[in-house]
């Protein structure tokens, strides 16, 4: 079982690595921090926007969980009209 001991918005002082889209989190940028237990300590960090990107699509889709990288494909419209800066982050590589 997953126990989640902290979730909070931060602004990055250094760099790190989106737990969504695969980019860096730059110092500057906002961000989602969370610390939970499962088979010990993790953190997940992501952008803020891909972190609610992925939360609105899982509610659409019915998923339980879901990454940016799910959204991908024949859902990228969807993500280029309500999130454009994700779509922008997501799809430059």
């Amino acid at each position: 079982m997953t126990y989640i001991l902290s979730d909070k918005i931060r602004t990055a002082r250094k760099f790190h690595h989106c737990d969504q889209c695969g980019g860096s989190v730059n110092p500057g940028d906002r961000y989602r921090e969370q610390v939970n237990t499962y088979d010990g300590f993790g953190t997940y960090r992501a952008h803020e926007d891909c972190d609610t990107a992925s939360n609105e699509y899982r509610v659409i889709a019915k998923y339980e969980d879901c990454r940016a990288s799910d959204i991908a494909g024949e859902n990228r419209p969807w993500l280029e009209q309500f999130f454009p800066s994700v779509a922008k982050r997501f799809f430059a590589r």
